[in-house]
This record gives C-alpha cells, sequence and structure tokens, in this order.
C-alpha cells in the first residue's frame, strides 16, 4: 500500500527532467509494507468469516522519518470467502472490473481556435487496449478547453522553467485535485531548452498513484512520428496507477530526443496488474467478473 501527500508534492521543489527517459515528476509517495497476523474461524459453506488479529505498516521509504511503523490490532473484522467456481480463468487472475475516469483537456488559442488533441482517438484507444488486460477500464469525458497559446507548445522541458509551465497547464483544470476524474493535457509539442522535440519521450506524469496525478502528452508523438508512439498515454496512464518503468512491458521508458519516441511495448504483466492502485481507480458498479489477460513478463526496472 501507499500515501500520498498532495501538500508535501508542493513544498518539495521540482528537480529538472535530465534524463530522457525522465517522465514522471512531484510524487511524494510513501510505499508501506504489510504484514498480517491473526486468527480466522471458518465453517464450512459460511460466507463471511470473521477476522481478529494484528496489522504491521512498516515505512519503506519515509519522506520525514518521523514515522517508521504502525501496529493496529483489529477485532471482529468480516472477510468474505472466495470459493473456486471452476472457471476456466485461473483463480491468480480472477477478478472483478475496475474503472478510472478520465478527462481530456484541448488547448486551444487565446481565440478558442487550433484545438490541440489530434492525437486522442490513436491514444485512447491504445490505452483501452491495453490496460483492459489488468480488467481496468476507463470512463474517458467529453473533452474541456484551456484558451492559451502559451501553453499549445511547452518549451525548456529539460529545466525547471518548463516544469512549472506544466504546473501552471495543470493548474488551469481541478487545481485542488477535488474532481473524481485524471486531467490529461494534449499540447501540441514538448522540447527541450536546446530546441530538441519529444522531450520526456512526448509524455510526463505528476503525483503518479495519486488522486490528484495529472498527465500531460504531446500530439506530436502521433503527428510527426512514422512510426507513431501510440501508447505514449498508455504508459503515462500506468504511472497514474502507480506504476514505475520496468522494461520489457508498457512501462519501458521510450524517450529519445530529439528523435520520435519509441512505441512502448503492448504488453501488461500479471504483477503490474496486481499493482494497480489509485483513490480514483474503483470496482464497477453494477459488478463485474473479469479474468486478466497478462502477455508479458516483468523485467527488471
Amino acid at each position: 500500500m501507499d500515501g500520498a501527500y498532495p501538500l508535501a508534492d508542493l513544498a518539495i521543489p521540482d528537480p529538472p527532467l535530465s534524463d530522457d527517459d525522465s517522465d514522471t515528476f512531484n510524487n511524494e509517495r510513501e510505499l508501506w509494507q504489510m504484514l498480517v497476523n491473526g486468527t480466522v474461524a471458518q465453517v464450512q459453506g459460511q460466507q463471511v468469516v470473521e477476522f481478529d488479529g494484528d496489522l504491521m505498516l512498516t515505512v519503506l521509504n519515509s519522506i520525514s522519518g518521523r514515522v517508521s511503523a504502525v501496529d493496529i490490532t483489529v477485532e471482529n473484522v468480516e472477510l468474505k470467502v472466495i470459493e473456486d467456481d471452476g472457471s476456466s480463468c485461473p483463480k491468480n487472475r480472477q477478478c472483478k472490473k475496475r474503472v478510472l475516469c478520465l478527462q481530456p483537456v484541448f488547448i486551444r488559442d487565446d481565440n478558442g481556435m487550433n484545438a490541440s488533441g489530434s492525437s486522442f482517438a490513436v491514444f485512447q484507444a491504445a490505452a483501452n487496449d491495453v490496460w483492459a488486460r489488468c480488467c481496468v477500464e476507463f470512463e474517458w469525458q467529453a473533452p474541456v478547453f484551456v484558451d492559451s497559446t502559451a501553453f499549445q507548445i511547452i518549451e525548456n522541458m529539460d529545466q525547471e522553467s518548463g516544469l512549472a509551465e506544466l504546473a501552471m497547464l495543470g493548474d488551469e483544470v481541478d487545481q485542488d485535485g477535488d474532481n473524481d476524474c485524471i486531467e490529461i493535457f494534449f499540447v501540441e509539442q514538448m522540447n527541450k531548452a536546446n530546441g530538441d522535440a519529444h522531450a520526456s519521450g512526448d509524455g510526463i506524469c505528476r503525483s503518479g498513484g495519486a488522486k490528484h496525478s495529472k498527465v500531460w502528452v504531446s500530439d506530436a508523438a502521433i503527428d510527426d512520428c512514422d512510426p507513431d508512439a501510440s501508447r505514449v498515454c498508455a504508459h503515462e496512464i500506468g504511472h497514474v496507477m502507480g506504476l514505475k518503468h520496468e522494461s520489457g512491458c508498457v512501462m519501458t521508458p521510450g524517450g529519445n530526443p530529439p528523435n520520435c519516441p519509441t512505441n512502448n511495448p503492448d504488453m501488461v504483466s500479471l504483477e503490474q496488474c496486481k499493482a494497480l492502485r489509485n483513490p480514483l481507480l474503483k470496482e464497477k458498479d453494477p459488478v463485474e467478473d473479469c479474468c486478466k489477460t497478462p502477455n508479458c513478463e516483468s523485467g527488471g526496472s
């Protein structure tokens, strides 16, 4: 499990994105390891049982250094019994489908014309296909617009000024992170300070794994590249759902400025499916059974 801290995101400065494959910033999260120790009394045929025991939470990467562990005693916690139903889907792949709301944001000029988002349909289809393998369904909202010529092309992506410009654009929609959707901002281009195009592999995520995560992607990954990098957005959504870079699957970094980014593999691993987490990633209502269909073995990060 993990804890995300929006105030820490604001208080801790963003370092410049010096590496070509760097596409995440403002990720102030603590990872917690949980050990469960207790007893369960089950009667055959019983669908709900009671659990008594202890939960020991250990902080693996403390931000403040003030909390190292938490011990919680629990009593009479009801647990649902899940029995093998003879399904053709292996038990370790059976799950309930989850949904995540995504809000596209297109950038128009100061006169409300010439909207970005030419890459939207390609990015949307690829993201849907990739994460369906993990039984995740996206609820894409109708695009909203920001009218500012200055935000159509993001410059200096490898410097603090470029990250500050991204943050300013992000604040144009849901500044306080109150919406129950993840905003994805579509800009025309992302450039480095020396003019190189395709900075950060044409995609970047802020505060991955947290409710206030935001994503920025560049139309140039589709419009200027042959073959295109259709899974850039799927990769960034992986960061939104708490994943880090990992070679071999969709989370393989693909940045290579000034050249077009290498398209991320159309593959996810079972370990990645199990690791997905974000407070906005919720069980679908009504509940829908699903079978994960991973097609990749996890590699090194």
